[in-house]
């Protein structure tokens, strides 16, 4: 409690499920041709894994960091719940102590929710387009 570490673990044990289910999801939908094809010339397990799975996954890997990066920046309850001073809170909530018990300047507000969301911004403009073509399985980038 009132650590990093009080944050970090549960979210690991949250999201490597979701990881495992979406990555599993990914690797079920690609075409076995190319791993036959490769066996074939004589590739091992090991190479088919290396240079044919990931390469192809990484739009997978792209959009898994990505909502996983959502998730955590998005979460609420966790941090209040387990961090006790207030110095340590994540920005999402930061951003929540402007407001107060009976009134709010919304000014204030809406540009730290503007600041705030400018690295989720960024990382989306930087990985769009993995994302898009993570999100519809498809093999291109």
């Amino acid at each position: 409690i009132n650590t990093v570490q009080g944050i970090v673990f549960p979210w690991t044990a949250v999201q490597i499920p979701f990881g495992m289910f979406l990555m599993r999801t990914f690797f079920e939908t690609l075409p076995r041709e190319y791993f036959e094809a490769a066996r074939l010339d004589g590739a091992t397990e090991l190479q088919l894994f290396y240079r044919i799975a990931l390469p192809l996954a990484t739009p997978a890997f792209s959009t898994l960091g990505i909502l996983t990066l959502l998730f955590t920046w998005n979460d609420l309850i966790w941090p209040i719940i387990t961090l006790l001073d207030a110095d340590r809170y994540p920005i999402s909530i930061g951003v929540l102590r402007f407001s107060g018990a009976f009134s709010t300047d919304f000014g204030v507000t809406f540009a730290g929710y503007t600041l705030a969301s400018v690295p989720l911004i960024l990382v989306f403009v930087f990985t769009a387009r993995r994302f898009m073509a993570g999100l519809q399985g498809g093999l291109s980038i």
